[in-house]
């Protein structure tokens, strides 16, 4: 499995998974709308905070 940045806009990320057999689109939204350009990477990385939480449940709170 392979994911890739497709697009990004003011409501959230858009990556493609792809596998062997085809590709699929997946969105993850912002937990609200960014008002700046400049704060895309810091809604990048609530998202992936959020997923590393998901994936080690066993861990504390960041």
């Amino acid at each position: 499995l392979r994911a890739l940045p497709l697009a990004l806009d003011r409501y959230g990320i858009t990556l493609r998974l792809e596998e062997r057999t085809g590709h699929h689109d997946v969105r993850l939204p912002f937990p609200s709308p960014l008002d700046d350009v400049e704060q895309s990477g810091t809604q990048i990385q609530a998202l992936l905070s959020a997923a590393r939480r998901r994936s080690h449940p066993n861990t504390l709170p960041a």
